[in-house]
């Protein structure tokens, strides 16, 4: 009753379950007799929010990670983050984004190029992986609330990351999440998931092109000099490695080279 004495035009419904108050979970009520006795308490995370502190609510914590990039791209897998970003930005305007898939062998290539895409949007990335998505409709209802509020205050993406979920043991609670989710979402997997509910842009994330192989093998090992040339050709054809094995190679090998 006090906090709404302070307000010219106040009304009661603004403390019902549905009102953006309590369904953002901005405010809770604290025991007490009739709705408006009870006390009023500010939500932990709002608070730091108000304060400039940007924390992660503590029930995300168990849920999801921070993605943090630390590669740059090869110029194809520049081209396609930059695309996908793209995508978003022209469907800005929609109540919903279209969800971006990245599909293929290479789930670290997938991870870099989703976080390349959210920085070209000023977005935070976070990963959740498929076999932890909440599986009641009750406990889905809850995550999404406090995820959603979460991705509007810290401009924030969620990358659904199926990379090594057995798809036939979550497939209902993933199916609930696709259909539910309203901030920006990305998967990231071997297999295409599908979603009768929402739109799904996908993306085959391939291996570099032989001649990204090349400008990376050329790259590490330079300092043999010029005598390991003739050889990063034959390298290219046997191994058609991607970035990150690539370099995972060669500084394994100049580990253990004196140069």
């Amino acid at each position: 009753g006090l906090a709404l004495s302070l307000f010219d035009n106040a009304h009661w419904s603004a403390l019902t379950a549905q009102a953006p108050l309590r369904r953002w979970r901005l405010i809770e009520l604290n025991k007490g007799m009739g709705l408006m006795q009870r006390p009023l308490q500010i939500n932990e995370r709002i608070l730091h929010y108000l304060a400039g502190i940007q924390q992660l609510d503590s029930v995300l914590q168990d849920f999801v990670r921070p993605v943090h990039g630390h590669r740059a791209l090869v110029a194809s897998h520049r081209q396609q983050a930059l695309e996908l970003a793209n995508t978003w930005a022209k469907a800005s305007d929609r109540p919903t984004l279209p969800i971006l898939q990245l599909t293929g062998s290479n789930p670290t290539s997938q991870t870099d190029i989703a976080w390349h895409t959210c920085q070209a949007l000023e977005l935070n990335l976070y990963r959740l992986a498929g076999q932890d998505v909440p599986k009641t409709v009750k406990e889905l209802g809850q995550f999404l609330q406090i995820w959603e509020r979460e991705a509007i205050l810290n401009r924030s993406a969620l990358m659904l990351d199926c990379t090594e979920t057995k798809l036939i043991q979550h497939e209902e609670a993933i199916e609930r999440l696709l259909e539910q989710i309203r901030s920006p979402l990305m998967i990231n997997g071997r297999d295409r998931l599908h979603s009768p509910a929402r739109s799904i842009v996908n993306v085959d994330i391939g291996k570099p092109s032989h001649q990204e192989q090349q400008s990376q093998w050329e790259r590490h090992l330079e300092p043999f000099g010029p005598d390991m040339g003739p050889m990063i050709p034959s390298l290219v054809t046997q191994f058609n490695l991607t970035r990150p094995e690539i370099d995972a190679v060669c500084d394994h090998v100049l580990g253990q080279v004196e140069l």
